[in-house]
């Protein structure tokens, strides 16, 4: 029996997609732990779009600033017990 190809194998295009789906799984994932979209805190299609605007809104306000600032030059402090 012969095995048959996936659609991310089939074309040139589904695998660069393949390739680069970790990248919305790191986004997916983090809008799951932090930002609250592992349940939808009220009823309704509106309110629920509203939920998830506001969330994926978080989402990409914390990505600027990391993308802005990034991680302070002493970000990495010796403790005082080490000294």
């Amino acid at each position: 029996m012969l095995k048959s190809k996936s659609p991310q194998e089939a074309t040139q295009e589904g695998k660069q997609a393949y390739r680069n789906r970790y990248k919305i799984e790191q986004k997916v994932a983090d809008l799951t732990r932090y930002c609250g979209l592992r349940r939808c805190r009220y009823r309704g299609l509106n309110r629920a779009g509203i939920h998830t605007l506001l969330a994926t809104t978080i989402c990409n306000i914390k990505r600027m600033v990391k993308l802005l600032w990034g991680k302070p030059d002493d970000y990495y402090l010796e403790s005082a017990a080490a000294s």
